[in-house]
């Protein structure tokens, strides 16, 4: 009956530990989707990122670019400036030549209207007059000083002609000079207002460009907001998938620990009741009273297990260990501060996700307190004072019991 009683039991638990092993390869398969679902996340989140910086990259090249095309439109506007100023002066002078001019045309014609009345007059007069002249010399040198009266009369008259017909000249040139040089300073205005257009529209482009990148980088950032909450999210999920695995590999294994306790008990029992009849029945009333002891123990001990608690806390799973320190290698980081906003303490500190912070975890006979985040449940990385401590430490697993 008893055989029958342990056949039925064994039967019961080969049963459990099967659809135990399902329900952990179902477990296991479920991390595993997750796992994937946040690799395709974390891969969208660094081709965000990249398009971000590119966007970061492309704005910060276009505000250089409308730079540069300010410094190009307060220089044209400084050029078109002093054209300005260049071509006022210009009229100011076409305006003194012209009125130099006209001063020298009318001297011209002035002296023009006098050489016409000596030459009527001579006309007139005949050379009597200058004949009169010549001969009214009281002597040869006073005769030849009169006829040279007459002919500096003469050579004045013709060199005054040809000196105001040379300043005339060099009056017409400077005007034509000066309306040349005022037709290349409009010239140089146009092509100049012209390119202060140009730049004008790149400007106004350049900017519309930049609201574009903004905006664009506005929706990138949003979008990596969504993917990194997405993420967390998903971290979240897995750690509690990898929780539930771990808490269903305790179970099985406390459940594996009470099967082998009870069955040692059984066969204790079974073991003295066989012995009894082949003693006389002193003697097996004094081993029954030696047995009573192991079989409290066992029950004893069997009852602790099955509960999943005890003196060191209560069992989590067997988890992978690594180490980490306060620098910018393993954090991102060197200030030492926590997730928890606590300062990271070699011997205290430890992170993991999946549990509350300020979780106590017994590991190996120390107490650590998880402070910080980074990995997932059932990976526990410890704090050490120093990279080179934790480089040392190495890879480990070890037995973790949750306390407090």
């Amino acid at each position: 009956m008893e055989r029958k009683t342990l056949a039925v039991f064994l039967s019961f638990l080969l049963i459990l530990a099967v659809g135990t092993d399902c329900l952990a390869q179902t477990t296991q398969e479920q991390i595993n989707s997750k796992k994937a679902e946040q690799r395709e996340t974390k891969a969208n989140y660094q081709t965000a990122q990249k398009t971000l910086e590119s966007l970061r990259n492309k704005k910060n090249d276009q505000e250089a670019y409308l730079t540069e095309l300010n410094s190009q439109m307060e220089e044209l506007k400084e050029t078109l400036a002093k054209l300005e100023r260049q071509y006022n002066e210009k009229q100011d002078e076409l305006q003194l030549i012209q009125a130099d001019l006209a001063d020298a045309e009318v001297l011209k014609a002035q002296q023009y209207e006098d050489m016409k009345l000596r030459i009527q007059y001579m006309y007139e007069n005949g050379e009597s007059n200058y004949m009169e002249l010549l001969f009214s010399a009281e002597s040869l040198a006073d005769f030849l000083n009169k006829a040279d009266q007459i002919s500096a009369i003469a050579e004045y008259d013709r060199k005054m002609l040809e000196e105001y017909e040379k300043t005339v000249q060099m009056i017409e040139e400077k005007e034509l000079q000066a309306q040349e040089e005022e037709a290349a300073i409009a010239q140089l205005q146009s092509e100049y207002e012209e390119k202060e257009e140009e730049v004008a529209l790149l400007v106004e482009d350049t900017y519309i460009q930049i609201r574009e990148y903004e905006e664009e980088i506005e929706d990138s950032k949003s979008e990596i907001s969504k993917l990194l909450s997405k993420i967390s999210s998903q971290e979240n999920d897995l750690n509690a998938l990898i929780k539930k695995q771990k808490d269903e590999q305790a179970a099985a294994a406390l459940a594996k620990r009470k099967a082998e306790e009870e069955k040692k008990a059984r066969q204790a029992a079974a073991s003295g009741t066989a012995a009894a009849p082949t003693k006389k029945k002193p003697a097996a009333s004094s081993s029954s009273g030696s047995s009573a002891p192991p079989q409290s123990q066992d029950s004893s001990s069997s009852e602790g297990s099955s509960s999943g608690s005890g003196s060191s806390g209560k069992y989590l799973g067997r988890f992978k260990l690594t180490a980490y320190c306060p620098c910018e290698s393993c954090c991102g980081k060197a200030d030492g501060i926590t997730a928890s906003g606590t300062k990271a303490t070699q011997g205290r500190t430890v992170a993991m996700g999946g549990v509350p912070l300020g979780t106590k975890l017994n590991i190996n006979g120390t107490i650590y307190v998880v402070e910080d985040r980074g990995t997932v449940y059932g990976h526990v990385d410890i704090f050490k004072n120093s990279h080179q401590a934790a480089m040392n430490f190495g890879v480990h697993y070890a037995d973790v019991y949750q306390v407090g």
